[in-house]
């Protein structure tokens, strides 16, 4: 997104050439790591600034060779025609959480211990020297994990001079938090166990001269225990674009019709002031999400 947004910038202040580099390499990862990861389409109305731009740049090879390769009827737009840039920020992000799983501490000896977790399948050794686990055979830890705010609304419009404009999905922002968190997984358990290997450490290394001391600071540590939970709570669940060419220095009403999970729509009336031969970029937030379950209970939006 961060490529089209750069795109739209420099298309409104009419440097086409640097427009149409940024748009290409949107493209460029649309095809490549999104598609792979994401199975992320192309947005439409990208197809179309890219063409523009090309012909506005005096590519014509590279306008003709997209107008080919996206199917796409094109022709210029009329000299000092003004447009609109409507950017939807659909919905919320996930937001973090936390999960725990118990963990089996086989002593492999030379200072090795090792967390086993048979039901997952998951092995980690751990050097702990000549720490002391006073005995301790099983510890149990959290990790971080994302819970979607589901999207209230799967679709939008927007309506225009008796034209019906789809707003195009440029950015998945849950989906990728999702993928990153995945990604991190690993070394998400394997702090998380150090971390609580060495409380538990800690503890035992105090129970050889206060026993219970010692298992007081063994229960703190396990109630104590919480996974990083940090993130960005306001961040949109997904960004939709579109660009409408309006006119000229007038207030150009458009309706924004957005398609809820039921399948009803609303619908909400809306002014765009144009510039003459400018471009206007109007965001739009929608904060609606579904119900969702975060640690043990409903929370609704």
């Amino acid at each position: 997104f961060i490529h089209i947004l750069m795109g739209i910038i420099y298309d409104g202040t009419g440097d086409y050439n640097n427009a149409f580099i940024a748009y290409r390499n949107a493209l460029n990862i649309y095809e490549g790591s999104y598609k792979d990861l994401f199975k992320f389409k192309v947005p439409e109305q990208l197809k179309h600034d890219l063409v523009r731009t090309a012909d506005q740049s005096g590519i014509y090879d590279e306008r003709d060779r997209f107008k080919n390769k996206f199917k796409i009827e094109y022709t210029r737009p009329t000299e000092g025609q003004s447009q609109a840039v409507v950017l939807w920020n659909n919905g919320l992000g996930p937001i973090k959480d936390e999960w725990g799983i118990n963990f089996s501490i086989i002593y492999t000896g030379n200072g090795w211990v090792s967390f086993v977790n048979a039901d997952y399948g998951m092995t980690f050794p751990f050097y702990i020297g000549d720490r002391n686990l006073n005995g301790l055979t099983w510890i149990k830890v959290v990790f971080p994990k994302y819970v979607e705010r589901p999207l209230l609304y799967t679709s939008g419009t927007i309506s225009y001079n008796n034209k019906t404009i789809k707003l195009g999905k440029v950015e998945d922002i849950n989906a990728i938090s999702f993928k990153v968190l995945e990604e991190r997984m690993l070394l998400e358990f394997a702090k998380s166990l150090g971390r609580v290997a060495l409380k538990q450490a800690a503890a035992a290394q105090v129970s050889k001269d206060n026993e219970g001391l010692g298992m007081a600071l063994s229960l703190l540590a396990s109630a104590t225990e919480s996974a990083d939970t940090r993130n960005w709570q306001t961040l949109p669940h997904s960004i939709y674009y579109t660009r409408v060419f309006v006119n000229p220095d007038a207030d150009n009403e458009m309706t924004l019709n957005l398609t809820d999970v039921h399948g009803k729509v609303v619908k909400h009336k809306f002014k765009v002031k144009s510039k003459q031969k400018g471009t206007v970029i109007f965001p739009i937030n929608t904060m609606a999400a579904l119900p969702f379950q975060m640690k043990g209970y409903q929370v609704n939006q």
